[in-house]
């Protein structure tokens, strides 16, 4: 009916030019647009200030493993060389090792970095052992029943962002590391109705809690040997501990103050600090005792400003 409209004003030019429609089917204006090209903000095309400074912002917010950073960095600028000579289309990190040793945040801050007000892409592999899993990944045909957008894919399509956050990856079905395999290699995916995603240019993150000694056992040679760099990551020590803890209860109470205007006392700090780091392995541990603190000291001085 809008198209006869148009068509009856002599708009029907600007609808042809636009709109895509077959006979007896019809796709919607937002799908439409779903494929048209993005600009998106990538590590490669960065200057090298620009790169250093993406590069200090990961040094000065991820806490611990110090080899890994310093390591990353000479991978990443070998990949910004090599991917402009087409040698390297994609640039992927595998990391192993406890969880919450900071695995997932490297590529939050990378993320933050390149695309701060773009939704990051992340997909939890926790739910993906099914044999339906890369139909979940990236789509199923039209027609079948139960036929879906799959995760991935819908989130390329909504975020400009250029780093992909693949969590818990040793969970994943065989047909999903068969088609990371193909992904790693060529740099492109064809999702179930036909589209092709290129993924040049991007850096993926995956994540996975097993150890290092058992990834071998896990996920193929062929696999692992497609990944960029593979890292294994060693829980805190306790001086390190210390000073993340520091810089977060800094990171909340700054957001306390600009938003709610309360002063926090120096005996209040302490109070709120005083947690016996060496209790504790896990960063996202640490977080909950320090918020739970910040409540308990906090809570009524929030109230009162209608906080």
């Amino acid at each position: 009916e809008f198209a006869c409209i148009m068509m009856e004003r002599k708009f029907f030019p600007t609808i042809k030019d636009y709109l895509y429609y077959k006979i007896n089917d019809s796709i919607c204006l937002e799908e439409y647009f779903e494929l048209i090209p993005k600009k998106k903000v990538n590590i490669v095309d960065l200057s090298e200030d620009e790169f250093n400074g993406v590069m200090e912002l990961l040094e000065k917010n991820h806490f611990g493993n110090l080899q890994f950073k310093r390591r990353l960095k000479e991978e990443l600028r070998k990949y910004r060389l090599f991917n402009k000579t087409g040698f390297q289309p994609i640039f992927s990190v595998f990391i192993c090792g406890s969880s919450g040793t900071g695995k997932t945040e490297i590529a939050r801050l990378l993320h933050k970095a390149l695309s701060p007000n773009e939704p990051m892409i992340k997909i939890n592999f926790g739910n993906y052992s099914a044999k339906d899993a890369l139909s979940s990944l990236i789509g199923s045909p039209r027609g079948y029943v139960g036929s879906s957008k799959g995760e991935l894919t819908e989130k390329l399509s909504k975020s400009e962002s250029s780093i992909i956050l693949i969590d818990e990856f040793e969970k994943a079905d065989k047909a999903v590391y068969n088609f990371f395999l193909q992904v790693l290699e060529d740099g492109f995916f064809t999702d179930s109705l036909g589209r092709e995603y290129d993924l040049r240019k991007y850096v993926i993150v995956f994540t996975s809690n097993i150890q290092k000694e058992k990834v071998g056992q896990i996920i193929s040679p062929e696999l692992r040997s497609r990944f960029s760099y593979k890292a294994s990551f060693k829980l805190l020590d306790l001086e390190t501990k210390k000073k993340y803890l520091t810089f977060k209860y800094d990171q909340m109470i700054m957001q306390i103050k600009e938003t709610m205007s309360i002063e926090v006392t120096e005996e209040t700090k302490n109070r709120i600090l005083n947690i016996n780091c060496e209790d504790f392995n896990n960063i996202r541990e640490l977080n909950a005792v320090l918020m739970n603190n910040i409540a308990k000291e906090l809570y009524t001085d929030i109230v009162e400003c209608g906080g």
